[in-house]
């Protein structure tokens, strides 16, 4: 049965491309893009990315678009290529001032892009402009798990100043390279940046994990963050997330790959002494995170793991095995 068209919001479009990259969310993906149609202000483009799912997420969305009035674009990667290169292939496409990302298993609220686009038509100096997310976990909408993904990693005293424009509600996040120096404090969904300053950048560095902290810190060295500490999307958890408990040690490692990245230079972002010094202490921290992560996977796991390169990067297998003894006796008692 077809869902009935939204009423068309009032208002033209707003100049942004949204990128929607989706992988297996054949069940998800519609309530993903009816949000995007029930904006109060819609989007002047719109790229569904799917990375090769080995579900029906294409003819999902083909059946959306055949239904419904929004301008939605559906690009297919011949084969899996992670999600900062999908997202990638979208902006790659895009020819608006603005983009956003909504992955396809969240949800705008309806007012979200205008809300967002608004303090960057505002203040021409900034380049993204973000807000706060609730975190839900049942697809149909139920009471928010965590209420705020932003706003609690925020020290206010700090970290955030009245925004230059003096908008009601409109705050800046003082040292936006400081505080996204070591990961992510920002929803991915629940942001707008502008276009060529993202082409400056690079758009979005190669990696399955993270990719979203590296590409903020980027912008960082590029302009001004502006913020909203309400929420304006829903984030559903749920088994297959990339960020699920199960995917742990895989976590751990890209982020210790992105460190290390960010050591040596090769993302483009200069780094001060200070800098340098905070990135070194969060790479033995996270080298000792990893490894326990890696050893609940039993031995096999462990000892296969700590010959890859970032296991050679921090060490080697006898530097891992001499600074942390305790995880091999973890590996050996998970198994084999």
């Amino acid at each position: 049965m077809t869902r009935p068209l939204p009423d068309p919001p009032s208002g033209a479009p707003l100049d942004v491309t949204v990128i929607v990259a989706a992988w297996n969310r054949e069940t998800l993906i519609a309530r993903t893009l009816d949000s995007i149609a029930a904006q109060s202000r819609r989007p002047r483009q719109v790229f569904v990315v799917d990375d090769a799912s080995r579900d029906g997420t294409a003819e999902a969305v083909r059946g959306w678009i055949a239904a419904h009035d929004l301008p939605v674009m559906l690009l297919v990667n011949p084969e899996n290529r992670g999600v900062a290169e999908t997202r990638n292939a979208g902006l790659r496409q895009a020819a608006t001032r603005y983009a956003a990302f909504l992955d396809s298993d969240d949800i705008w609220l309806p007012d979200a892009l205008e809300r967002l686009v608004a303090p960057l038509e505002q203040d021409p100096d900034a380049v993204v402009s973000c807000a706060d997310a609730s975190v839900v976990g049942d697809v149909r909408g139920g009471p928010p798990v965590a209420p705020d993904l932003f706003a609690p990693r925020l020290d206010l005293a700090r970290e955030v100043i009245p925004a230059r424009s003096g908008a009601a509600g409109q705050l800046e996040l003082a040292d936006p390279s400081d505080l996204l120096l070591l990961t992510s404090t920002i929803p991915t969904c629940s942001a707008v940046f502008r276009l060529d300053v993202a082409r400056e950048a690079g758009f979005m560095p190669d990696f399955r994990s993270g990719e979203d902290w590296l590409f903020w810190l980027r912008l960082a060295r590029r302009g001004r963050f502006l913020c909203q500490l309400a929420p304006v999307a829903h984030v559903l958890r749920h088994e297959a997330n990339l960020t699920h408990h199960s995917r742990n040690a895989f976590t751990a490692r890209e982020h210790l790959r992105a460190l290390l990245a960010l050591q040596d230079g090769s993302l483009g972002v200069v780094l001060n002494a200070a800098e340098q010094a905070r990135v070194a202490a969060a790479l033995a921290e996270k080298t000792r995170d990893w490894r326990y992560h890696l050893s609940r996977q039993g031995f096999r796991a462990y000892w296969q793991g700590l010959a890859c390169a970032q296991g050679r990067a921090t060490g080697g297998r006898l530097a891992h095995l001499l600074a942390d003894p305790r995880s091999a006796v973890r590996a050996i008692l998970a198994g084999f």
